[in-house]
């Protein structure tokens, strides 16, 4: 799963470029995770794909608090959830 504006740069690439953009996004999730105090995972509609997974494996290696936007059904990946916040305003309390 790509989000929806970046589907057009993967379309537009060789298999190769394209396996290139993809380490290059995948290692920028990861430095944004490790710089993170804690993790939220936007997952509308409790969609979680395979590079959730690895964001939250990578995530829960270093200790990061995991907040989720909904239930995730997947339990592998609802095990590293913390918590659920379904507002901005209660992933802010529970920050606080």
């Amino acid at each position: 799963y790509y989000p929806p504006n970046m589907k057009h740069l993967f379309n537009s690439v060789s298999k190769e470029q394209e396996h290139y953009l993809a380490a290059g996004l995948t290692h920028d999730y990861f430095s944004r995770i490790r710089s993170a105090d804690a993790v939220f995972i936007f997952n509308k509609g409790g969609y979680g794909g395979c590079s959730v997974s690895l964001e939250l494996g990578f995530a829960t290696a270093l200790g990061k608090s995991i907040y989720s936007l909904e239930y995730d059904e997947e339990a592998c990946r609802q095990v590293l959830i913390h918590k659920v916040c379904e507002t901005p305003a209660a992933l802010m309390a529970e920050l606080a």
